[in-house]
């Protein structure tokens, strides 16, 4: 669970680290031209709110690992499913695109079958790790 965290916090930290900072050279590797402030700005607040998921899920290699696997697989989910949505829409982009749908799409599954396969039964009253059982007044 824990290497599979790291991968998914350091992707999203770097792929963030590079939209916010340096995003008309980022995307250019992928033959993508950024010519309109209106655009650069989009892309860098993207690029932040990655940062913030990266952050949050690097986080969950040492603290609550499952919430971590949660926001990863929601993260890597929603981004490959909406470049397929792209995809239906628009047409295929080039490999390097196509590549990171792949990338997003097998890290979000793999982190939803982690959870998936750790998955505490609701029988058992024991609660997951990242979670702490609450009294209820009466």
């Amino acid at each position: 669970m824990k290497p599979l965290l790291a991968v998914s916090a350091l992707v999203l930290l770097v792929i963030g680290a590079a939209q916010l900072l340096f995003p008309v050279r980022f995307h250019a590797l992928n033959g993508v031209e950024i010519d309109d402030v209106d655009l650069l700005s989009e892309v860098r607040a993207a690029g932040g709110l990655l940062v913030a998921l990266g952050l949050v899920v690097a986080r969950g290699v040492v603290r609550e690992p499952r919430r971590a696997l949660r926001v990863a697989a929601v993260a890597y989910l929603a981004y490959g499913l909406a470049r397929l949505v792209a995809i239906a829409f628009d047409g295929p982009p080039g490999v390097g695109l196509l590549g990171a749908t792949a990338a997003e799409l097998a890290l979000g599954v793999a982190c939803a079958a982690v959870l998936r396969r750790t998955a505490v039964k609701p029988a058992s009253g024991v609660p997951s790790p990242d979670r702490t059982p609450t009294s209820h007044p009466r």
